[in-house]
C-alpha cells in the first residue's frame, strides 16, 4: 500500500508538470460551458426551451468532456509513452505490480476529474446561474460510475498502445464516436430509433444523460447507471488482463 501512495504522488507530480495537457482537458469544457451557456443567457435558446435546464445540459455535456478527454486523450497518451521510452520495462524489475500502475493513474485523472467538475459547477454557478445539481446524490453516483467506465475504457486502450503516438490515434477514434452517441452534434432525440438504441450502451451518452438528469433534479435511469457500472468491472477487468511491461 505504502508503495501504491509513492507511486501515485509520483504520477500526480508528473501530471502537474504538463500544462498543454491541463489546459485542454480543464479549460475546453469549461469554455464549451461559457460559450453556449453565454448564447442561452442571450436569448438563443430554443422557443418554449427552459433557459436553465438547457444550461443545466451544457454544464452536464461539460463535465462529460472532461472526463472523456482525460479517459482516451491523457490516460492512453501518458502510458503509452511510458512503454514507448521504456519507463515500463524498467518498472518491470521492481516490485510495482501493473495494477499498482494502473490503479495510479486512475487515481491521479480521478483527482483531476473532481478538479473539471469543480471548475465547471465554480464557474456554471458565478457566471451563468446553473448552480449546484438538484439531485445531488444521484448525481455524485452517476459521475463515480461515469469515471469509472471511461477510465477503464482508456485504461484498456493504455495496456494495449505500444506507444505514446499509437494511443493519441487510438482514443480520438474512440472519443469522437462516443461523443456522437452522447449527442454532441445531433440531440438523440433526433437519432433514428436504432442510434438512440445504441446510444444507451456507450459509456460516454450513459455519463452524460446521468448527469443531465441528476442536474436537473430527476433519477438518473437505471440502464445508463447499470451500463456504466458493467463497463467499469469488465473493461477494468480487461485493461488489467492485457496490460503488459513492453
Amino acid at each position: 500500500m505504502r508503495s501504491l501512495f509513492r507511486l501515485t504522488a509520483v504520477e500526480f507530480r508528473l501530471l502537474l508538470r504538463d500544462a498543454t495537457a491541463l489546459f485542454v482537458v480543464l479549460a475546453l469544457p469549461v469554455g464549451f460551458l461559457l460559450i453556449f451557456g453565454s448564447m442561452i443567457s442571450g436569448g438563443a435558446s430554443a422557443p418554449g426551451a427552459d433557459p436553465r435546464a438547457t444550461r443545466e445540459f451544457f454544464s452536464a455535456m461539460a463535465v462529460s468532456l472532461s472526463l472523456g478527454m482525460l479517459a482516451l486523450f491523457t490516460i492512453p497518451t501518458y502510458l503509452g509513452t511510458y512503454r514507448e521510452k521504456g519507463i515500463l520495462r524498467r518498472l518491470s524489475v521492481t516490485p510495482v505490480r501493473p495494477a499498482a500502475l494502473l490503479l495510479a493513474q486512475l487515481a491521479v485523472h480521478a483527482a483531476m476529474a473532481l478538479v473539471g467538475l469543480a471548475l465547471v459547477i465554480a464557474v456554471g454557478s458565478a457566471l451563468l446561474g446553473v448552480g449546484v445539481p438538484r439531485n445531488l446524490p444521484g448525481f455524485l453516483v452517476a459521475f463515480v460510475l461515469g469515471t469509472l467506465a471511461l477510465f477503464a475504457l482508456g485504461l484498456l486502450v493504455a495496456a494495449i498502445a505500444p506507444s505514446g503516438r499509437a494511443a493519441g490515434g487510438i482514443g480520438p477514434l474512440l472519443f469522437f464516436p462516443l461523443l456522437f452517441f452522447a449527442g454532441a452534434w445531433m440531440p438523440k432525440e433526433r437519432m433514428p430509433d436504432l442510434l438512440a438504441r445504441i446510444a444507451d450502451f456507450t459509456p460516454l451518452s450513459a455519463t452524460m444523460d446521468s448527469l443531465q438528469t441528476a442536474w436537473q433534479g430527476g433519477d438518473p435511469r437505471a440502464l445508463h447507471l447499470a451500463v456504466l457500472l458493467v463497463f467499469a468491472l469488465v473493461v477494468g477487468l480487461l485493461a488489467t488482463r492485457a496490460f503488459r511491461w513492453e
